[in-house]
């Protein structure tokens, strides 16, 4: 008999070689039949392809720091490419992470994987939060950098198109950083030129107006000239009244009553008269020379100071041409045709049989 009962009492009580099947039943359950049932259903059914875009770049760094680095005897890997680490920080960064976001729709994307991996679910323990997702781009996009500062970039994807599209975005995401850092060096590089600048500018415009009014005040351009010209016409009138005083003297000895007499006797005093107008008009250029310049030395060290600072500007300019980041691109963005993952015999065969023989071997443990 397989087991004994109680007529009073109606109970059933099992035999112990019923006892021991039912317990080598459930370990076989558990041991055996549910771990190769799970593993096949995964790795044979339920994982979905995975596609994988690739690519490879270099950044260049500024030819200053460039400099500096090479006067220096210890660096790491980070300090020796300081441009590399820049980008791997950036395509991983919050900002940088939104702005693929923002264009891709990342979440629409994960969700494609399958069932087990795919965003929302295992893959990110059923989280549908915006950190969830940063971290799931970071883990389906890594990024590796060498010790000569190759950086390459894997992008992970339901299809071609989006793992190509997802890498692309990496790659701009990098250029738009250190678009930035260019700019933010340069802008710190020029910004006091560029305030120098506009400074001077507003010198010069008030030396300008300065001399305006000084001239339509005087009504004189440059007392320069006034003086220059004044001089050479009192040297005319000069040579003139000498002239008229000599012909003077020679008509009162040969005709003392000759009209001419009379005559140059008016031109003398007109000529007298020019040269005491020339002498004043001489007198007061003078006067104004001393604050015409003063004015213009004002407005000619402005004008020479803004040529200066807007040459400091164009060297700095220059300067900064060759002094920034810059991405060199060794692979676009590529994808095979093919899955990356998974490999039908590689990753889905293979961790089958590995569950199968690890069940084995564990089940005959137990029937021992």
């Amino acid at each position: 008999m397989d087991h004994i009962s109680s007529a009073g009492e109606g109970l059933y009580i099992p035999s112990p070689i019923r006892l021991v099947k039912n317990k080598l039943n459930k370990k076989l359950l558990f041991i055996m039949i549910l771990p190769n049932i799970i593993s096949f259903s995964y790795y044979i059914i339920i994982t979905g392809n995975q596609f994988a875009a690739h690519t490879i770049f270099t950044v260049s760094m500024p030819a200053e720091r460039k400099g500096a680095q090479e006067l220096s005897i210890f660096s790491s890997n980070e300090q020796e490419n300081p441009g590399s680490y820049i980008a791997y920080n950036a395509i991983h960064s919050l900002q940088g992470f939104k702005d693929i976001d923002d264009k891709l729709n990342l979440s629409h994307i994960y969700n494609q994987f399958d069932y087990v991996n795919r965003f929302g679910s295992f893959g990110s323990f059923f989280s549908h939060g915006k950190s969830a997702l940063w971290t799931y781009y970071q883990r389906e996009t890594p990024i590796t950098v060498t010790d000569s500062g190759i950086v390459t970039v894997t992008a992970y994807a339901p299809s071609k198109t989006l793992a190509l599209a997802i890498a692309q975005g990496t790659v701009e995401s990098a250029k738009k950083t250190l678009q930035k850092m260019n700019e933010t060096q340069n802008g710190d590089l020029t910004h006091s030129l560029i305030k120098r600048i506009a400074e001077v500018e507003k010198n010069l415009d008030v030396d300008k107006k300065n001399m305006e009014a000084f001239r339509n005040k005087t009504k004189i351009l440059d007392p320069s000239i006034t003086y220059n010209a004044e001089m050479n016409r009192i040297d005319s009138l000069v040579l003139n009244d000498v002239s008229l005083k000599a012909r003077q003297i020679t008509l009162k000895k040969e005709s003392p009553s000759s009209p001419v007499l009379e005559e140059d006797n008016n031109e003398i005093l007109y000529t007298n008269q020019s040269i005491e107008k020339s002498e004043s008009d001489i007198l007061q250029s003078i006067n104004y020379s001393t604050n015409f310049e003063i004015l213009k030395y004002k407005e000619n060290s402005d004008l020479q100071a803004l040529a200066n600072a807007r040459q400091e500007l164009s060297n700095a300019e220059t300067r900064a041409d060759g002094n920034h980041y810059d991405i060199s691109i060794i692979s676009p963005p590529m994808a095979s045709d093919d899955t990356e993952w998974p490999n039908p015999l590689k990753d889905r065969l293979e961790p089958v049989l590995i569950t199968l023989l690890i069940t084995l071997f564990i089940w005959s443990l137990v029937r021992a």
